[in-house]
Formats: structure tokens, sequence, C-alpha cells
């Protein structure tokens, strides 16, 4: 008698794909999920624009944005509301010139002392492996009494991310950051021409 489990339903299942894609190997898997189960990430071999092809406008029909339950007779887009949502919102903060300039002269000092802080680092991590002194403590106590530049370096640093977070605030209010990135995130599928249909 055949045992018809569903476990040994999806074992001859995934036998019959093996034997039309081939063996799995190495980087190379062969994932087969019942619809009611979650499927693995894809390998880091795969695209993530491969990986995503076509779910967005799937999921976007199974997310209502009033509720946490699936409900198939809803007609309202998630991703349609969420970007009806990011533009009706008011985040607060100084829309004018003056403080966009701020922001943007915040930006570039603090790209500057990002960029200074690496370059000053890897000296540092140079000059620490080429001390043969056996006695040599860790890095950072080295770099203390050794390299006393690197401090200097990521206290300007510090002091530069400062500065560019207080602009931000300043320009899209508290709550700016995470606004804009929604906002960022909503163009990128609209740029990307991956838009869910209106449903």
């Amino acid at each position: 008698m055949a045992d018809n489990t569903p476990a040994t339903y999806w074992e001859n299942y995934l036998k019959w794909i093996a034997t039309l894609v081939g063996e799995s190997s190495g980087d190379r898997k062969i994932f087969v999920c019942p619809s009611s189960s979650l499927s693995p990430l894809a390998s880091t071999v795969v695209p993530e624009a491969l990986t995503n092809h076509m779910l967005l406008p799937i999921a976007d029909t199974l997310l209502s944005p009033d509720t946490a339950i699936f409900d198939a007779s809803h007609t309202v887009s998630y991703f349609r509301t969420v970007d009806q949502y990011l533009s009706d919102v008011v985040v607060g903060g100084d829309k004018s010139q003056g403080a966009q300039d701020a922001f943007d002269i915040a930006t570039a000092a603090y790209t500057a002392a990002s960029t200074k802080l690496r370059d000053v680092t890897n000296r540092a991590d140079d000059a620490y492996l080429a001390d043969k002194d056996p006695d040599k403590k860790d890095f950072a106590s080295w770099a203390v009494e050794k390299y006393a530049e690197l401090d200097i370096v990521q206290e300007e640093a510090s002091t530069a991310f400062e500065a560019w977070k207080n602009a931000a605030i300043k320009k899209d209010g508290t709550r700016g950051a995470a606004w804009t990135e929604a906002c960022q995130n909503i163009e990128i599928v609209k740029k990307s021409k991956r838009e869910p249909a209106a449903g």
C-alpha cells in the first residue's frame, strides 16, 4: 500500500523537480515549500532583484493597511495606501532654503570627516602592525600613546556627525529620517516599474 502522507507527497514532488533541473549541490539548492510554509531566503548568489521579482504585486494584494488579518475582499492596495499616507503626512521641520543649505554643508563636512577618519585609521593600523615591540599593548591603548592623531580625528568625526544629525532634525523634523527613508523606498518601487497594479 502506497504511503500517501503529505511528507511523502512533497518528497516525491521534490524528486520529480530534481529530475527536471538536476540535483542540488554546493550553492545550488532546491527548496519546495507547501503554500502554508515560509520559504527560505534565496542563496546569496541569486541577485536580489531576481529574488524579489513579482513578489511585490502578489504580496501587495494580501496586505490590508488597517488589519493584520488576510481579507481577500479588500480593494485598497497596501502600497498605494502607504504612498498616499506619506504624501499627506506632515513631519514638521524647516523647509526653508537656509535649512537645506545648512544640511548640505553639514553632510559634506560629515562625509569629509568620515573619509579622514577611515584614512587615519588605516594608517594607524599599518603603524600598529609595523611596530615590532614585543610588549606593545592592544591597538586602542597603543594608539593613545603612539598615534594621538587618531583620537583627534575620531572626535572630529563625532562632532561632524552630531552637527549633521542636528541639521537633519532641523530640516526634516524629529521623524524626518524615517519619513524620508519610507518615501525613498516607495520611489524605488515606482521607478523599477514594479508598482502593483490598481486593485
